[in-house]
């Protein structure tokens, strides 16, 4: 069992609880646009989770197309946001960016529930797969998700990433050099 800040965290579970009801914490999932106020929330996760801990900062490069992705957040109990995903159509690809999570949430199952509801966007808007550059620290946490490598490590950011796929129509990823 772990604690975070008055919310207990059952191991395995991914649910947070309170610490002094033991009650479920909700945990809000909605699309939002670069017009929402929660968007501001959103650029701030991801200049503290994707771009400070490289000596980076979000720039207007990163967030220049941001009005036509589709964004989804994760939003706790007090109205912040604590987890993002952004994903653009390129026919009948869903290509995955930007995912990042709170530190402080993390292990509660906030991912892996954006990652699922990007995948259902995404087939809503006729794409049969997904594709991402994923940072080769967080290989593991899609490979658990179904996705697969198809590619050599390459430098982003000077970090180690691949390159992941998923079918969405259950057939197997192509595989590349």
């Amino acid at each position: 069992m772990g604690n975070a800040g008055g919310v207990r965290v059952e191991r395995g579970v991914g649910r947070p609880r309170c610490e002094c009801c033991d009650s479920l914490m909700a945990m809000m999932y909605q699309q939002i646009t670069t017009d929402d106020p929660e968007y501001q929330g959103e650029k701030a996760l991801r200049q503290a989770v994707l771009r400070k801990p490289l000596g980076l900062s979000l720039s207007a490069e990163d967030t220049r197309d941001d009005a036509e992705r589709i964004h989804l957040v994760a939003i706790d109990s007090g109205k912040r946001v604590v987890g993002c995903v952004l994903m653009t159509k390129e026919e009948e690809v869903a290509r995955i960016r930007q995912m990042a999570v709170d530190e402080e949430v993390r292990t509660q199952g906030i991912g892996s529930e954006l990652i699922q509801r990007i995948e259902c966007i995404a087939m809503a808007n006729g794409c049969t797969k997904t594709s991402m550059h994923a940072r080769c620290q967080a290989q593991r946490f899609y490979e658990k998700l179904g996705y697969q490598v198809i590619s050599s490590v390459f430098q982003e950011l000077g970090i180690p990433h691949v390159i992941m796929e998923k079918r969405l129509d259950g057939e197997a990823p192509n595989e590349r050099s």
